[in-house]
């Protein structure tokens, strides 16, 4: 009844948490949902990636974070709003980074340009192999159509609609584009049969939609989202006449460069999308009610999403060729090897199996498999990012020892060789007993262009040890009751 505690939520299944401490050596599986990896793709289309994608997105995602810490340098409540995305940005840079440095260090575009080179003079030898080799020349060709109109499509891809992630991860930004953008393509899925729109913009899911909708405003900067705009158009603006934007051209491609940054600022000031509430109400309004208001900032999210919903359609077409082929190449690939190759992931449960090692990152230096919370207290400086909390520095250096464990040898963190990509951050870590012994949450910087290929030497996931975890409720949050919930009662201070 009201005013009384509610009724706790009970779950018929739970993963126990470990009851014996992980070792060196010992087997864990990862479970999660990783996104995807390149490891079925020929050398050109590596190549692309390396070549393309991750400087393009390193380069433009510098820049991003660039105006982001420019535009709110003087603004510390503009500096929360925008944290969550200017992290997300750093993340998707830094993978970046790791991509290319990783594809430069294993050589892997070459290597596999060399292992499709065999796969195909041995397909040339073989009297039955005419599909193999069609299979090669059709991913290239699907490749090549690709690549014709890839500036554009890199460009036009940054925007995200609704529930949806961007390729590749990012935040929506920038959000006044991102709300129009929603808005535009729900008025267009409106005119279909709901069975047949989008599933996220089927009616069932206008809550959730709405709901997103309220926490990117909560993550919206005005000045900030003007500045990204500004860059976003400018870099529209700047491609060569083969790859141009039809939907920047025909709102702003008339302008002079002086003029843009006037446009931009007149088009948010009155722009309906920048109203919480007027652009609540235009959920489920249909195409004709948006053009009415003769919004340039709507108007303009109105043609970038009939652009985007028309270069869906291409890839759509693009991505069913090329799944005529794939696998009969990967097929190829593993008969001319004479074993099963690193399979790719697609978003798709995974259970990776490992066991917990350390690794060598280069000649004559070892990584140990577990961190501890000694290492941590060494590392402490008081600065970002070796700032840790006053209250952990207090629990850690004013115990001894906690559940017959010197506090100072209290793992932290610990190293397997499982098999994880990006979307495999928060997936738990079991033990063969079935128990929670971790939590995932990246990989080593070695092994972030493990994306192209399994390495066994420095395939290495990094994964919060639940002994560290429990020690932090326990000793700093004072967490007794959720211990408790967890079945641990807390320990007598040492």
């Amino acid at each position: 009844g009201e005013g009384e505690p509610a009724q706790a939520y009970r779950p018929e299944r739970f993963i126990p948490i470990a009851s014996q401490p992980l070792q060196p050596d010992d087997f864990v599986m990862v479970l999660g949902y990783p996104g995807i990896t390149y490891r079925s793709l020929i050398a050109d289309e590596m190549a692309e990636r390396r070549e393309r994608y991750f400087v393009r997105r390193e380069t433009l995602f510098g820049q991003w974070m660039s105006v982001i810490e420019t535009a709110t340098a003087e603004d510390p409540a503009g500096q929360i709003s925008v944290a969550s995305n200017l992290k997300g940005l750093a993340n998707r840079y830094k993978n970046a980074q790791g991509q290319i440095a990783g594809l430069d260090r294993g050589a892997i575009v070459e290597q596999q340009r060399r292992a499709d080179a065999a796969v195909l003079h041995w397909a040339s030898e073989q009297a039955d192999a005419a599909d193999i080799r069609a299979a090669h020349a059709g991913l290239t060709e699907v490749l090549e159509e690709r690549l014709a109109s890839w500036e554009h499509d890199f460009l036009l891809n940054l925007m995200a609609m609704g529930n949806e992630s961007v390729p590749g991860g990012i935040p929506p930004l920038p959000k006044s584009l991102y709300f129009g953008a929603t808005l535009a393509h729900l008025a267009r899925e409106l005119e279909k049969p709901d069975a047949k729109r989008d599933q996220d913009f089927r009616e069932s899911e206008w809550p959730r939609l709405r709901d997103r909708l309220q926490r990117e405003q909560h993550n919206l900067h005005r000045a900030t989202d003007e500045q990204l705009l500004l860059a976003l158009l400018q870099q529209a603006l700047a491609l060569p006449d083969d790859q141009r934007l039809a939907a920047v051209d025909r709102h702003v491609g008339q302008l002079a460069a002086v003029a843009l940054p006037e446009w931009v600022a007149k088009a948010c000031e009155r722009s309906v999308l920048l109203d919480p509430a007027r652009r609540e109400a235009l959920i489920g309004q249909p195409l004709s009610a948006l053009q009415a208001l003769q919004d340039p900032l709507l108007d303009l999210a109105i043609d970038w999403n009939a652009d985007l919903r028309a270069l869906r359609e291409r890839e759509r077409g693009w991505r069913a060729r090329a799944a005529l082929h794939r696998p009969i190449w990967r097929r190829a690939m593993a008969r001319h090897a004479g074993r099963p190759l690193a399979p790719d992931a697609n978003g798709s449960l995974r259970i990776s199996l490992a066991h917990v090692q350390g690794y060598a990152p280069r000649d004559g230096v070892w990584y140990t498999p577990f961190t501890t919370l000694a290492g941590l207290l060494a590392k402490h400086t008081g600065n970002d990012p070796f700032d840790a909390p006053a209250a952990l520095l207090e629990a850690a250096r004013g115990d001894q020892a906690w559940r017959e464990l010197p506090v100072s040898q209290l793992p932290i963190d610990f190293l397997a060789d499982g098999d994880t990509s990006g979307g495999n951050s928060g997936s738990p870590v079991l033990n063969g007993r079935g128990e929670l012994v971790g939590v995932n949450f990246d990989r080593v910087w070695e092994n972030v262009a493990g994306d192209f290929g399994f390495n066994p030497a420095l395939s290495r996931n990094v994964s919060v040890d639940v002994r560290y975890l429990l020690w932090l409720l326990e000793r700093v949050e004072r967490a007794d009751a959720l211990l408790g919930e967890l079945g641990f009662t807390a320990s007598a201070s040492d």
